[in-house]
C-alpha cells in the first residue's frame, strides 16, 4: 500500500459533495492532493487504495457515523497512524468527547474559517511528522567510539 503521491494526499469523507468540493479545491489550491468520499464504505476502500496522509471526517452521514468509520480506520493495522481531524455541525462537548474517544486527533467544528481548517491541517501533518521521526530524532545514529 503506497501513498498516493509525493505530495500529501488528504481524505475527506462527508456525504455533502458541495462541501467536499468546496473543501477539495481549497486544499488543492494550498498544494495538497486530496481524494473524496461520500461515506464509510467508500472511504475505507480508498484508505486501502491510497493510503493518504490525513483524513477529514464529517460525523453525521448515512449507514455509518463518523466515530464508527474512525474506528474502523483506527482499528486496521494498515491505517491506524493515520490522524483524523473531525469536521462537522456536531459541536456538543459529549460530541467532541465522542470524537477523540474514536481516535480522532482534532475536532473542527462547522461552520469555520478557512484559515482555521489551513492551522488545523498544518498542525496535525506537523505531529505525526514529528512522532513518526521521534525514535530517530531521539536515539539516531549510535555516536562514535572515543579513540584510544
Amino acid at each position: 500500500m503506497n501513498r498516493a503521491t509525493d505530495r500529501i494526499t488528504i481524505l475527506v469523507i462527508d456525504d455533502q459533495e458541495d462541501f467536499r468540493d468546496f473543501i477539495a479545491a481549497y486544499l488543492e489550491g494550498e498544494g495538497f492532493q486530496v481524494l473524496q468520499a461520500e461515506g464509510g464504505e467508500e472511504a475505507l476502500d480508498l484508505l486501502g487504495k491510497y493510503r493518504p496522509h490525513l483524513v477529514l471526517l464529517d460525523v453525521m452521514m448515512p449507514n455509518k457515523n463518523g466515530y464508527d468509520v474512525c474506528r474502523d480506520i483506527k482499528s486496521n493495522a494498515d491505517t491506524a497512524d493515520i490522524p483524523i481531524i473531525f469536521v462537522t455541525a456536531k459541536t456538543g462537548l459529549s460530541d467532541k468527547l465522542a470524537g477523540y474517544i474514536s481516535g480522532g486527533q482534532r475536532y473542527l467544528c462547522k461552520p469555520f474559517e478557512l484559515a482555521e481548517l489551513d492551522e488545523c491541517v498544518r498542525a496535525v501533518l506537523r505531529q505525526q511528522n514529528i512522532r513518526l521521526n521521534q525514535l530517530n530524532n531521539d536515539y539516531g545514529p549510535p555516536p562514535d567510539s572515543p579513540s584510544v
